[in-house]
């Protein structure tokens, strides 16, 4: 039976998905991709300058297999660079920095949320941590992020983010992304749901950027809005997030319709940047 392969922790999203030599078109280039985990551990060593023990626990993974990470990244920049490719971040074996430990017993009846901090010294290797058993049930404790793939395959069971003008499930939603006042992120799972204010709506700029980080973070599977500009919808489908548009009504509303298969996601951005930014002008 094949080693399922280790989710490594990321907490970098970088603003843009394309970089390509200047003057030559996209149709004509070769394209090698980064995943988000290459990029990650690129930025710890060479852009933060980070020991490669250090780095490791960063990610949640051995220094041999992070040594391995940065060599494979910096042989597909370097060959990019020589050979003249364009360059794709997406995708990977990753999970969000704040989910990175949550854990579920196989029984599916008790959640946990083990900070490395909790860890004793004889469970510092995350790479085994799904070996730790449940003391509620004696089960083996197995990754969050496997099992709730399982769920969202079986009955669409995600998170979800719904841009709105308030922070109840009774508010109008906004049709702006990054500038709308509140972001709802509902479980479909648990019926629950967290309303979030946008402290990036008054920016100056990069508003649809920080809300996609953010969504990121939160681990949100699907953003549901009126529309998406370039930037936004760049940074949300590096990190693998469904965008779905033209949304109107009240979020209750939205939430319903999504659960009903009533929507269609989108496949590109459907306003230009700064869009939003002149709505509120």
């Amino acid at each position: 039976m094949a080693r399922p392969t280790i989710k490594k922790i990321v907490n970098t999203i970088p603003l843009c998905a394309y970089f390509k030599p200047q003057g030559i078109p996209m149709t004509n280039l070769e394209i090698e991709s980064l995943t988000l985990e290459e990029i990650e551990a690129l930025n710890l060593k060479d852009v933060q300058s980070l020991d490669q023990d250090c780095a490791a626990k960063k990610m949640g993974i051995s220094r041999s297999t992070f040594q391995r990470i940065v060599k494979k990244a910096r042989y597909k920049l370097v060959k990019s660079v020589i050979e003249g490719k364009a360059l794709k971040v997406e995708g990977g074996h990753y999970i969000p920095t704040d989910k990175v430990i949550q854990k579920q017993c196989l029984k599916g009846k008790h959640h946990y949320y083990i900070k490395k901090s909790d860890l004793g010294p004889q469970q510092k290797d995350y790479d085994r941590i799904s070996k730790i058993k449940c003391p509620e049930c004696g089960e083996r404790i197995i990754d969050y992020e496997k099992d709730h793939k399982k769920s969202k395959r079986k009955g669409n069971k995600m998170k979800i983010c719904i841009t709105s003008e308030g922070a109840s499930l009774d508010s109008n939603v906004d049709p702006r992304f990054g500038r709308c006042p509140f972001f709802i992120i509902y479980d479909t799972e648990n019926d629950t749901f967290e309303a979030i204010e946008n402290t990036s709506r008054q920016a100056m700029g990069g508003a649809g950027i920080q809300s996609g980080q953010l969504m990121a973070s939160k681990g949100v599977g699907a953003v549901l809005s009126g529309n998406f500009g370039p930037n936004a919808f760049r940074v949300l489908q590096t990190a693998n997030i469904k965008t779905y548009s033209g949304i109107s009504g009240t979020v209750k509303e939205t939430i319903e319709k999504y659960k009903s298969g009533l929507l269609t996601n989108t496949s590109a951005p459907d306003v230009d940047s700064h869009y939003g930014m002149r709505k509120n002008n």
